[in-house]
């Protein structure tokens, strides 16, 4: 007999047995080895399997959101390119907008292109760039194909890591960890050596926290810019991630300055789900000041 979904075989022995008779039925007696010592049997850890459909990772998302101190592990579950699919069906553009940013140069005022452009900075091919939470490491393919020539990244999941490092568009392999852990937690090689760090998708319930923009301040060079995007929803004062009043308050205190902002639409119109319905999302350009 097979187990429905899985292909894999059911022992039909005593099917109407009560829970409790079928625990004893499929338990196996301690045994003693040659010292007499009772040894009990150790269960091995049974393996959740990979979800390997863009389907299945929208089903996952939809049913269960990752906890802070568990978020790596939450992502760890879904195959690299099961996961890009699901973005792309969910129109999840971030990435594509932010990096419009950084290699387009801005438009002339007053231009159609100038109402819905997102292109800036035109940032030098060689500027040092790091990439915060990156995935599978879609801004990674998407700089590089601009002809950028150095950029790094990290990512709470280790598989999301070893997707972007196999794929091959970050020149040294991404990072497995958390960011808001403070500065002198952080490789100290990193302070100070960045020309642009961006970060798309990542600034959310349970994900990297608004402390976290100290350490981007602290890994750029003077006159870098950070760059990211978040929900609309997010980027309010007083809400309880606290993302905007730390910007805020980065900015009045000469840390930062606001070099830019834009508004942009992403999701899916008339989705069943609230959470990938088409919504409002921002985005910013910071330029660290000493």
């Amino acid at each position: 007999v097979l187990a429905a979904g899985s292909g894999s075989p059911v022992d039909t022995t005593d099917m109407n047995s009560t829970p409790e008779e079928a625990t004893k039925l499929e338990t196996p007696a301690p045994e003693s080895n040659d010292s007499g010592t009772v040894e009990t049997p150790v269960e091995t850890p049974v393996q959740a399997e990979k979800i390997t459909s863009p389907t299945d990772c929208l089903k996952k998302w939809a049913e269960s959101k990752p906890e802070a101190a568990t978020c790596g592990e939450f992502y760890d579950a879904m195959d690299g390119e099961a996961y890009d699919e699901y973005n792309g069906n969910i129109n999840y553009t971030d990435p594509y907008e932010i990096a419009e940013s950084i290699y387009k140069a801005a438009p002339a005022p007053g231009t159609p292109e100038s109402e819905n452009d997102c292109g800036w900075l035109d940032a030098p091919r060689d500027s040092l760039m790091f990439d915060v939470g990156q995935g599978t490491g879609i801004m990674g393919k998407l700089l590089k194909a601009q002809n950028y020539t150095f950029i790094e990244g990290a990512d709470a999941s280790e598989e999301f890591c070893s997707v972007a490092n196999e794929r091959g568009h970050y020149n040294t392999p991404c990072r497995a960890l958390y960011f808001g852990v403070g500065c002198e937690n952080l490789p100290q090689e990193w302070a100070g050596k960045y020309d642009i760090i961006m970060g798309a998708g990542v600034f959310l319930k349970s994900h990297i926290p608004a402390r976290s923009f100290d350490e981007f301040y602290w890994m750029l060079k003077t006159g870098g810019h950070f760059v990211c995007s978040m929900r609309e929803q997010y980027n309010v004062n007083g809400d309880e991630h606290g993302y905007k009043d730390k910007i805020d308050a980065m900015v009045a205190s000469g840390r930062f300055e606001m070099v830019k902002e834009w508004n942009f639409m992403r999701g899916i119109p008339d989705a069943a789900d609230p959470m990938f319905a088409e919504m409002r999302s921002c985005m910013f350009m910071l330029r660290r000041l000493d």
